[in-house]
């Protein structure tokens, strides 16, 4: 028997400095009969996802799903290969124009869309991935519609001849927006709108009874709870969706999959934050410890306020439209936040002193909005589909902006959005209605100088970088470090508070003096 290729060596985990946290991937697909290998790779970039594929290409084996979503701050790709011949292309992220065009060029190479994936970039617009295969016949891939308008247009273009192969589902405040890719087909053809794991059980076996097979399944998020969407065909596949497992575990599992003859025809991906890199759970005590527990005095930990939320992702946000005690939703990127804050109980510990604004360094794209305009620059305001572009503004420098916010808040400091973004002075935002700042970061590098990142800044027309030592104040440092020593002591200090020695050694470099309070040797 043919034996199943893994590609093992091409999944390894970054390791982040804390306190960022660390994205836990899984992976489910739907099992028929089948002859040949099927391989799903490791989430990896871009180019190593591309030369991959070219590899298992020249191996016979075809790309025929491709997923995409963001790990750890970075944007990943993750695909499906089986054993095939002929030509394979997989191409992206393109424009819509950019795709409608590539369609066009591959129908005269004889070659038909596969698969396609969209995401979206800061201001809403979409995003597309495309595998292509030799392929006959006509081709429709539709706009975004909610479930009633997307079946009503199905019923007509099955009518035609046509018939769905493929769906992305986009929840977009709230709604869910199905995009379909039809093929001129044969066949009964239906698609299941959302149904729990339970539910869409059954529903797959009441298909499996009436002649229909599962052909693509897309898992959404309803109301805080995982849902799951099928497009059914004509066949005799068993449909069988397999259970999430991290990357290894399906690996293994594909393998006994492959020894029973059954393949993947299509693949899932499920990401979610689980907590602190480097932080595991606190074990308990493990043999005689000198020092009674119940004496440690904790680290304080700073309350976060509540109009800013830390989010996934690499999209920054200023929220006028949604007011929190008195000030606009801020939500910030994590994954881009400096290294050496600390994580306390579980919660990052964000500056309260010296800090007034954001810099945010390598962004893609800013927007400013307003109700349905995703490109608001009526001015003073500026849209920037790319910062690069932007001919006055030195790109490495960052996007700088401050306002009442950290050290800052309920003083009279104003809102200042210096160029690029605007091109007036300090002001008041709530003055337009409805105004949102959006701000997309590109995906992080493995230079930690010129990754992405964002920094914490002081009110100046400099924007100048506020040290660690200057984010606190004195007395919550003196603290810390006054528990940190204790903590060192009994050995739970990387347990419990994850993070502390990495910005202790950060303000030990800004701050020299402060290095025997917690290190006698110097090591600082």
């Amino acid at each position: 028997m043919k034996k199943l290729l893994l590609i093992t060596g091409l999944y390894c985990a970054a390791t982040l400095a804390p306190p960022a946290l660390a994205d836990e991937i899984k992976y489910e697909a739907v099992w028929h009969q089948g002859s040949g290998a099927s391989l799903t790779t490791a989430p990896m970039a871009r180019a190593a996802f591309v030369e991959t594929g070219e590899l298992l290409v020249r191996q016979g084996l075809r790309l025929i799903d491709v997923e995409t979503d963001i790990l750890n701050g970075g944007r990943i790709y993750v695909g499906l290969f089986t054993q095939g011949t002929g030509s394979n292309i997989f191409d992206g992220p393109l424009k819509l124009t950019e795709l409608e065009n590539e369609m066009g060029l591959r129908q005269t190479q004889g070659m038909r869309l596969l698969d396609f994936e969209i995401f979206r970039v800061a201001n809403g617009d979409p995003r597309f991935l495309g595998v292509w295969a030799p392929g006959q016949g006509d081709e429709l891939l539709t706009e975004p519609l909610e479930f009633g308008a997307f079946t009503t247009l199905g019923e007509s273009l099955t009518r035609r001849g046509l018939r769905l192969i493929d769906v992305e589902v986009e929840n977009i405040d709230r709604r869910l927006l199905y995009s379909g890719l039809f093929r001129t087909g044969t066949g009964s053809n239906f698609i299941t709108s959302p149904l729990s794991k339970v539910d869409f059980g059954v529903k797959r076996d009441q298909m499996v009874a009436q002649g229909l097979e599962l052909v693509d399944v897309e898992r959404v998020e309803v109301a805080g709870e995982q849902r799951f969407v099928g497009v059914w065909s004509t066949g005799p596949g068993e449909s069988r969706l397999s259970q999430l497992r991290a990357f290894p575990a399906f690996f293994t599992f594909s393998q006994s999959q492959f020894n029973k003859g059954k393949r993947a025809d299509d693949v899932e991906i499920f990401i979610k934050k689980t907590g602190p890199v480097g932080c595991e759970p606190d074990p308990g005590p493990t043999g005689p410890n000198p020092t009674d527990p119940g004496e440690i005095p904790n680290p304080p930990s700073p309350a976060i306020p509540a109009y800013l939320q830390l989010v996934d992702g690499d999209i920054f946000t200023i929220d006028w439209s949604v007011i929190i005690d008195e000030m606009p939703r801020i939500q910030i990127p994590v994954d881009y936040l400096p290294d050496f804050l600390p994580v306390i109980d579980g919660d990052i510990v964000l500056p309260t002193e010296g800090v007034c604004g954001f810099n945010l360094i390598n962004a893609s794209s800013a927007f400013w909005q307003v109700g349905g305009d995703p490109e608001f620059d009526q001015p003073p305001f500026i849209a920037l589909p790319d910062v690069e572009d932007a001919d006055e503004f030195s790109y490495l420098d960052g996007i700088k902006l401050w306002g009442p916010i950290f050290g800052c808040e309920g003083t009279n400091q104003q809102w200042n959005f210096p160029f690029p973004l605007t091109t007036q002075g300090p002001f008041n935002p709530q003055n337009v209605e409805g105004l949102k700042l959006v701000i997309q970061l590109d995906p992080p590098t493995p230079n930690p100088d010129s990754s992405p990142r964002i920094e914490f800044i002081q009110p100046s027309p400099e924007g100048e970088t506020v040290d660690a030592s200057e984010m606190w104040d004195d007395d919550w440092i003196e603290e810390l470090l006054e528990s940190t020593a204790l903590l060192e002591e009994i050995g739970e200090l990387n347990g419990k508070y994850c993070g502390i020695s990495t910005l202790i050694a950060e303000i030990c470099l800004q701050q020299p003096d402060l290095c025997p309070a917690i290190d006698p040797e110097g090591d600082c």
